[in-house]
Formats: C-alpha cells, sequence, structure tokens
C-alpha cells in the first residue's frame, strides 16, 4: 500500500461507507484521490462521511452511467476502486431494471472509458 504515494486515484461511490472509508485511508497513504458519486438517495452518499479529509480530496457529482463524465475522470489516474453501485434492497425489487442499469451499464461504461482512455490504470 505504500505504493500509493503521490498517485492519483478514482473511487467510484466513494461518499458510501465503504467508499468514504477507503478515501480516509487513501489520503493517510498520500494518494492523490478523486472521488465521483451521484448521492442519488437512500444510497448511502453523505459528505459528512469525508469530514476529515474535504480539503484534501476531489469531489465529483457524476453518475458512473454517464460515459462523458467518465471518459474525462478515467484519465490520468493510476488506480480506480469501483465501488459505485445501487445498494437498496427496497429499491431493487421495486425497480429492478433501474438496479441493473447502476449495477450493470454503469461498471461496462466506467470499463469502457478505462478502455478508450487509460488502459494503464490498475
Amino acid at each position: 500500500m505504500k505504493n500509493l504515494q503521490g498517485k492519483k486515484v478514482l473511487v467510484t461511490g466513494g461518499l458510501g461507507f465503504i467508499g468514504s472509508n477507503l478515501c480516509i485511508e487513501l489520503v493517510k497513504l498520500g494518494a492523490h484521490v478523486t472521488i465521483v458519486d451521484n448521492m442519488l438517495p437512500r444510497q448511502g452518499g453523505n459528505l459528512f462521511n469525508i469530514k476529515e479529509v474535504e480539503d484534501r480530496v476531489q469531489v465529483q457529482f457524476s453518475d458512473v452511467r454517464n460515459q462523458l463524465s467518465m471518459n474525462y475522470l478515467v484519465r490520468g489516474v493510476d488506480y480506480v476502486f469501483h465501488l459505485a453501485g445501487q445498494v437498496n434492497h427496497v429499491d431493487s425489487m421495486r425497480n429492478p431494471l433501474q438496479d441493473l442499469d447502476i449495477n450493470c451499464r454503469g461498471t461496462l461504461v466506467l470499463l469502457e472509458a478505462l478502455r478508450l482512455n487509460n488502459k494503464a490504470a490498475r
């Protein structure tokens, strides 16, 4: 993990519980962290979660399903932690197509952005 010093890291879903804790640790390790979160209701994203490092991270309010945004955000990053996803069980049962869209198409959009714009990212 010490090799993250000075590295550019993109964390999707970085304002949720797991993502925000990862971002805090990445900052402590010296990484330059960019957080992407769409802040959909009932998904756990909250700026309070990164309060202790808010001045040392960049936050982008965007959706992993947005190809233009992902194409831009993956450029120049060394590492990507993809934690974005629809996590509300009730919502997934009420609207399974949206669940599929967020969790599957969102992942494919991110992977395609990396394939086209930053094959070297890990």
